[in-house]
């Protein structure tokens, strides 16, 4: 028997009834390859691509098309080959039979196994070889190709392996179908929603959260399940980093190898109709699916009510998920309402274990909000000064003996896209964040920034933190940062692009308005950069926190740059365009020289005002505001000390906070809102500010508050 259970004649005995299965993934695979690779083709050649792209997308479509559908139809084979091989398991009369067969447990274990290979990989094989014909035809054939046939046929069957071998598992682990879907929907699910949770939680309650996927939280939200690990391998795949985790792939497919032969080795028959066939077991999916739940209950709790009521609701929460999960786990268990209570004593280590992680959370006795990486293990920061109203100035080089330039890239964001400006490392950055951190946030007072600041360490890791900064907390990091001599460099570098990519050139100034400046006279454009450049070297700290007096804004095209594959595997331009907008201060007397000559007010003394009106809004909802309009020389004088346009406003210059008012001023065409600075703002403005937000002046009803109201 020993020698025929392997045989081809038994596996086809054993197969009769059972060919539904290899005839159906066979259709599956013939949609995932043939039938997606003559769409392609036709799509390509009906849009008229140039043959060299045409193959490259061909390449592009065995290397990350072809990988990602058959996935599907892999995890389905898996699924169904998994359940055909081994569902007897769950049938004690199935069991009796076949174990009453002159046949070895580890025998009959491999024979199962490798009928669901084969069930696999023939019609895999046949469609694979029918998707290679089918692009020969087209004469697109290489032994290139043929590698990375070789190349997906392997890793495919790996990661089939490992998915059979992890519903092997589970099958061999639980004692009934119920039980089984439950744990094989857990081991599914359980990673990403736990990695969502953390995520959450961090949120909520730590302050320097930045909403960035890394670490361990990226780890289960996008590895943290067999289908979701699979799926990101061949992500890394595509990308050409998927040496290590292929190295993970194999380790696991073993792990999950040995765990399914010996759970099946060992299983006791007697056992069979349980919920878990191993009694240790259930103690381990007790607890981690518990005190997850629970603490997960408490944070919907927590984000319901008001804010004065959170923390009660929140224990509440904890509470009532604790008890109900461990009910919920304990009837599945043993399939008796009557148990909901039982083992009394996990389901109080269970709430002692959501206390403590409650706890951990409330106080930050991880120290997250405090973390701060040592110096001497710090290779650089990273910092979105675009949130401190910093210029959109993207780093731009050209890298000796090369004819291409290179624009460094946003930092992956999993909330928004933000240019990041490397300030450097020194020890007055380092002792400006730590003043920072060290500071109480409640303690703030004035304008605050949201500013995300990236941490890359010397091991490779990184870390994201996202800081609220006062003004003056912005103009001291700052000042560090200009001193260390990285970010001054790094922000104009943009002035080595040869003016022969110049395409356009362009200045906001105090009326608010942009204007195009030199169009067609070369020679001023020129002029202008040159001093520029001059104005920069000779620049201080001091002049690079100045208030600015206008805004230029440079537009170059075809810069060439190296050439990159697009996604679709279609090869990029050659060429890109650069754009960036700076400052320009008034110590910046070369440029500031140049740029009167346009006649364009660079100061607001040089903007005519007709009158500067307030508007204060209070904080009832009622929809009624108050006025105040300043129209005599003598207060547009001192008003126009204070004000300047939005386009200049900088967050290391003290401002009032506009969170109640707003002033505006007319300049003899339409009104336009206007920021105000805290230095030199008239007694009287304030004192009206301070009777208007207190209700003791006069009120005008909105009509645009009431209209919209009513409606």
């Amino acid at each position: 028997m020993k020698s025929k259970i392997y045989s081809s004649d038994y596996i086809k005995t054993t197969s009769k009834g059972q060919i539904w299965i290899p005839s159906f993934l066979a259709v599956g695979f013939l949609m995932a390859f043939p039938v997606v690779e003559l769409l392609m083709l036709g799509n390509w050649f009906g849009m008229n691509y140039e043959s060299a792209q045409i193959e490259s997308l061909y390449e592009n479509l065995w290397r990350d098309g072809f990988m990602f559908t058959g996935f599907i139809v892999i995890a389905l084979a898996a699924l169904i080959n998994g359940i055909n091989g081994f569902w007897y398991l769950y049938s004690s009369r199935k069991i009796d039979f076949y174990h009453s067969l002159p046949v070895k447990r580890k025998q009959m274990f491999l024979h199962r196994t490798c009928v669901g290979v084969l069930y696999y990989l023939i019609p895999y094989l046949i469609m694979e070889f029918a998707a290679i014909c089918i692009g020969a035809m087209r004469g697109f054939f290489s032994l290139k190709l043929m590698k990375m046939a070789v190349t997906m046929l392997a890793f495919h069957l790996i990661i089939y392996l490992m998915l059979y071998f992890c519903v092997v598992l589970i099958i061999c682990m639980t004692g009934n179908i119920l039980m089984g879907a439950v744990v094989l929907f857990g081991l599914l699910a359980y990673g990403p929603l736990l990695g969502q949770m953390i995520s959450i939680y961090q949120k909520v309650f730590f302050s320097t959260f930045y909403p960035m996927d890394y670490g361990i939280i990226d780890i289960l939200k996008n590895q943290g399940s067999p289908f979701r690990f699979a799926r990101s391998f061949l992500v890394h795949y595509g990308e050409g980093k998927a040496g290590i985790m292929l190295a993970v792939l194999i380790i696991l497919t073993a792990a999950l190898f040995v765990g399914a032969y010996f759970a099946f080795l060992k299983r006791p028959s007697e056992n069979v109709g349980k919920s878990m066939i191993y009694r240790w077991s259930e103690v381990v999916v007790r607890f981690v699916a518990v005190i997850p739940a629970g603490f997960g209950v408490g944070l919907i709790f927590y984000m319901a009510p008001r804010r004065s009521v959170r923390e009660y609701w929140w224990i509440f929460g904890m509470a009532v998920g604790t008890v109900l999960a461990h009910g919920v786990i304990e009837v599945l268990f043993q399939m008796d309402f009557r148990k909901f209570f039982s083992h009394r004593v996990q389901l109080v280590i269970a709430v002692a274990a959501v206390a403590v992680c409650a706890l951990t959370v409330k106080f930050d006795l991880t120290g997250y909000d405090t973390y701060l990486p040592a110096y001497e293990k710090l290779e650089g920061v990273n910092v979105a000064l675009v949130s401190l109203g910093f210029e959109d100035v993207p780093y731009i080089s050209m890298p000796d003996n090369e004819e291409y330039y290179e624009v460094q890239d946003s930092w992956r964001n999993g909330y928004s896209e933000l240019d990041t400006q490397d300030v450097g490392l020194s020890q007055d950055i380092y002792r400006s964040l730590e003043h920072i951190i060290s500071r109480k946030h409640n303690s703030m007072d004035g304008r605050v920034y949201s500013v995300p600041v990236k941490y890359m360490l010397k091991s490779g890791k990184e870390v994201y933190r996202n800081y609220k900064i006062q003004s003056s907390e912005v103009r001291e990091f700052l000042k560090a940062c200009y001193d260390e001599g990285t970010l001054q460099e790094r922000k104009y570098a943009f002035l080595g692009i040869e003016e022969k990519y110049l395409q356009s050139l362009a200045g906001t100034f105090y009326d608010g308005e942009t204007y195009s400046l030199f169009q067609g006279e070369r020679e001023k454009t020129h002029k202008l950069i040159e001093a520029l450049m001059q104005d920069v070297k000779d620049a201080d700290t001091e002049t690079m926190l100045q208030d600015p007096c206008a805004v230029l804004m440079f537009q170059y095209e075809n810069i060439p740059v190296k050439a990159k594959t697009s996604i679709r595997g279609i090869p990029m331009s050659s060429t890109s365009y650069y754009y960036s907008n700076v400052y320009v201060y008034p110590g910046f007397k070369r440029t500031v020289a140049l740029l009167k000559e346009t006649g364009y007010p660079m100061s607001m003394e040089e903007v005519q005002v007709d009158y500067i009106k307030i508007i204060c809004y209070g904080d009832n909802g009622d929809g009624q505001y108050t006025e105040m309009k300043y129209d005599s020389k003598e207060q547009l004088s001192q008003l126009k000390k204070c004000v300047m346009p939005y386009q200049f406003s900088c967050a290391w210059t003290e401002k009032l906070s506009l969170a109640d008012f707003t002033m505006m001023i007319h300049d003899g065409r339409d009104e336009i809102p206007v920021d105000v600075k805290a230095e030199d703002i008239p007694a009287y403005v304030t004192e009206f500010i301070d009777k208007a937000n207190s209700g003791q002046a006069d009120t005008i009803p909105d009509e645009s508050w009431d209209l919209k109201n009513n409606a």
